[in-house]
């Protein structure tokens, strides 16, 4: 496997790059959908090895909203993505990684005053 380049939305002045692992697809699209759900743009996305599958869109860029299609089925949301506005299955965002923080002064919570929580029905 190649864990040199990221996977998921990589956004940059002009657009973004998808990178996603479906290795057992041949083919694999990133959908850009509008704020209704509906298919807006289709860009088929160009096979590595060890299973990947990467591609550039220029203007997509932070905010906008996407899902993966494997071999022409049904749309699925990015395993990679760093925000699901619309809940685990529905569309992802892509996000703009950095973040230029402006309260030096926050020190965190304490390891004791944290709850972790993860529940599959």
């Amino acid at each position: 496997m190649d864990w040199e380049l990221p996977i998921g939305a990589q956004p940059d002045d002009e657009g973004t790059r998808f990178r996603v692992w479906a290795e057992s697809a041949r083919q694999v699209e990133v959908v850009l959908v509008d704020d209704l759900g509906k298919e807006h743009r289709s860009v088929e996305l160009a096979p590595e090895t060890d299973g990947y599958f990467t591609g550039y869109v220029e203007g997509a860029g932070p905010g906008t909203r996407y899902m993966y299609r494997l071999d022409g089925g049904p749309l699925r949301p990015d395993p990679a993505s760093r925000c699901q506005p619309d809940g685990v299955h529905g569309r992802s965002k892509v996000t703009d990684p950095g973040f230029d923080w402006t309260d030096s002064g926050w020190r965190g919570c304490s390891l004791r005053d944290l709850v972790i929580y993860e529940m599959h029905t």
